[in-house]
């Protein structure tokens, strides 16, 4: 079975040194701080894919079957493995069958780590990992680095809800909520449902829309029509509807574009924490700089 699966561009490297950073910062107070070690700590990574990335063929200069290990890159999950001091637990889920195969296979390569990898739909186990979890003696950090529009604004509200997750999450703006937001609302009862489900509310259509300053033949106005930006939308979803359910969010973020400088996703940060969240988001905010 190869290994990894190819994925991402440039903006891909940049996720992942910011998680890397937050990873390590993260562990090393769990570890310095006698109180903190009071803990379990806990890696989910909701979107796993297989633990590496493959260079796309496109980046290199022959083309090969397998790609060899020079080929390979280290993914999200693979990265918090490596993380020094580790966790004392890290869950993987992915819902693809082959590519849960192969986060199986990081056992061998990590045995000092304490895996389990869930193979089903992230919403569903995120949900039951915050349910059967003992936050009275587990904390967290939550990665959810989606295909598109694929996280429920209620399993947002239940990472919140744990008051001992801290989130990056990936949110997809351009390739997500701004292609299903037309100029019109959308007549697709299905998108207008995932744009519900994403944010949570129906305060979208409001938010979003509003009635056309132009006129039809008739003289009466023409309809509804988009007044959000990729600005808004997002200060919309980030402020009034993640600022909600978490305790406190990073006031920076980081916006990660395609080659046509569209941002495609806005990577955030969100603490659950009430009593760690002032250090959590320093430390978030901090990493955004760089």
């Amino acid at each position: 079975m190869a290994r990894g699966h190819s994925f991402g561009g440039i903006w891909t490297e940049t996720k992942l040194r910011h998680l890397r950073k937050y990873l390590d910062a993260y562990m090393k107070i769990f570890t310095a701080n006698e109180k903190a070690r009071y803990y379990k700590t806990i890696y989910v990574d909701a979107f796993a894919g297989t633990g590496y990335r493959a260079v796309k063929p496109s980046d290199l200069k022959t083309i090969q079957m397998f790609p060899t290990a020079d080929e390979l890159k280290a993914g999200s999950a693979v990265l918090a493995l490596r993380t020094e001091p580790p966790f004392s637990r890290y869950v993987f889920v992915e819902l693809n069958k082959d590519r849960a195969l192969e986060l199986e296979q990081l056992r061998s390569e990590f045995p000092d780590r304490n895996i389990e990898v869930h193979c089903g739909d992230a919403n569903e186990a995120l949900l039951c990992f915050c349910h059967e979890t003992d936050w009275n003696r587990h904390r967290a950090v939550v990665f959810l680095d989606p295909h598109g529009m694929s996280v429920d604004f209620e399993t947002l509200k239940a990472l919140g809800q744990t008051l001992a997750i801290d989130l990056w999450y990936l949110f997809p703006l351009s390739i997500g909520a701004g292609r299903l937001l037309s100029q019109s609302p959308p007549e697709e009862e299905s998108w207008s449902m995932r744009l519900t489900k994403i944010f949570g509310t129906e305060e979208w259509k409001t938010k979003f829309y509003a009635p056309s300053k132009q006129l039809k033949i008739s003289g009466g106005p023409t309809g509804l029509e988009k007044r959000a930006d990729y600005d808004s939308m997002l200060k919309f979803f980030k402020e009034e509807r993640l600022g909600t359910i978490f305790h406190k969010i990073a006031k920076k973020h980081r916006l990660l574009m395609n080659s046509k400088n569209s941002p495609m996703f806005a990577l955030l940060f969100a603490s659950a924490n009430p009593k760690k969240s002032d250090l959590a988001v320093k430390i978030a905010n901090n990493i955004f700089k760089d």
